[in-house]
């Protein structure tokens, strides 16, 4: 069977092929004997939730990336959403090891088997379990530390004016990328643009200036909703990689390129983790319309935390980074659960107008209709169409 042949899946976001699974649930029960009866009585003691064995493969370019994703998704602790492919979304825990297996004759594949259960939705501590304005809290707290990191370990370099003038560009990079997208916002972006040169000599002044960038969006309310704020730090998080990537491209061979390749990884990976803070923060205060909608951004930010992850950052800034994380995992998850899902079916030459009756006895989720399908006339539409799947 080739790859192309097997059903799609996914956990925590994270692709992946299964050929084969099986699946166990029924109902729990406590058998009662009686003397000279010829029957027993069974009482109901609830239900048995699915358990779930899955051989999962990953197959094809970038497998080691391919099992990195996978292998974080399957250790991370707590639930996480399990995309399968004919039971649906479930929330389920990896319930004790899962098995890898690689053979020389079937090179570019790995096989994975998964013991997955059923738990339900995650939950968070405290009374504010679920809330956004938790994630707000702790996410505006995480910045603090991570910019107090940031001067603490920027220090005061001493590097040659070919150094430093490339850090003040790096500067500028981010707050050009700011200063588009967010200068109703404040003018941290166009500080960064004007003020490079000194802000790259003064540790304070700038990190205060990069956690405006983040800070001045965030508080304005009136001037962005919260679609906008996720794609703007969104582009901001990419021009972090760019930094990060363009400190990684420096050769190394004098002391002089070593501090600056540090101090520009510095930047970069700050402003890469900030703008994943910002992410969280926006994604838990946007209205969504379907359940795909919240898990695409919930797939967006785990690839972001996931490569925030890889940064040298402080200890105490990860953990930060986690605790926001999974908040704000759990909120969209609680989200998500509660949106129609988008399905997709196959017609024949059907007026809109009659297939908005057939799929919802109304016509009310017309216009709904013709918007997930643009493209085609909803005077006579055919093929393959998207429909909106309530929960329940």
């Amino acid at each position: 069977m080739l790859p192309s042949d097997l059903q799609p899946a996914s956990f925590r976001g994270v692709r992946f092929l299964v050929p084969q699974d099986d699946a166990e649930e029924g109902r729990n029960s406590i058998r009662h004997a009686t003397p000279d009866s010829s029957f027993h009585y069974l009482e109901d003691n609830g239900r048995h939730p699915p358990e779930f064995k899955i051989n999962a493969i990953l197959h094809g370019p970038n497998l080691p990336g391919q099992w990195a994703a996978l292998r974080a998704a399957l250790t991370r602790p707590g639930p996480g959403m399990l995309k399968h492919p004919w039971y649906g979304s479930q929330y389920v825990m990896v319930d004790g090891k899962f098995r890898v297996r690689r053979d020389d004759r079937d090179a570019g594949t790995l096989e994975i088997d998964i013991p997955f259960a059923v738990t339900g939705p995650p939950s968070l501590p405290g009374s504010v379990t679920g809330v956004a304005a938790y994630v707000t809290g702790i996410a505006k707290s995480a910045l603090d530390t991570l910019f107090a990191s940031f001067v603490a370990r920027y220090g005061n370099p001493l590097l040659s004016t070919e150094s430093m003038r490339q850090i003040a560009t790096a500067i500028e990079d981010v707050g050009a990328v700011s200063d588009r997208l967010f200068a109703a916002a404040g003018r941290a972006g166009a500080d960064l643009v004007t003020r490079s040169d000194a802000l790259a000599r003064d540790p304070v002044a700038l990190g205060g200036t990069l956690q405006r960038v983040i800070a001045e969006p965030l508080d304005a309310v009136d001037a962005y909703g919260a679609a906008d704020l996720v794609r703007g730090f969104t582009a901001l998080s990419d021009a972090a990689m760019a930094v990060t990537a363009s400190a990684d491209a420096i050769r190394t061979t004098t002391a002089d390129r070593v501090a600056r390749a540090e101090t520009l990884r510095l930047v970069g990976m700050t402003m890469e983790a900030a703008a994943f803070l910002a992410l969280a923060d926006a994604m838990v205060g946007r209205i969504y319309a379907t359940a795909d909608d919240v898990a695409r951004d919930e797939t967006a930010l785990t690839a972001r935390i996931d490569a925030v992850h890889e940064r040298e950052l402080d200890a105490d800034v990860h953990v930060a980074l986690r605790n926001v994380h999974v908040a704000a995992s759990e909120v969209l998850r609680q989200v998500e659960v509660r949106l129609p899902q988008v399905t997709a079916g196959t017609f024949g030459n059907v007026p809109a107008s009659v297939l908005a009756y057939r799929a919802y006895g109304d016509d009310a989720r017309l216009q709904t209709l013709v918007d997930l399908n643009l493209g085609q006339n909803p005077v006579l539409m055919a093929g393959t169409l998207n429909l909106l799947l309530e929960r329940g």
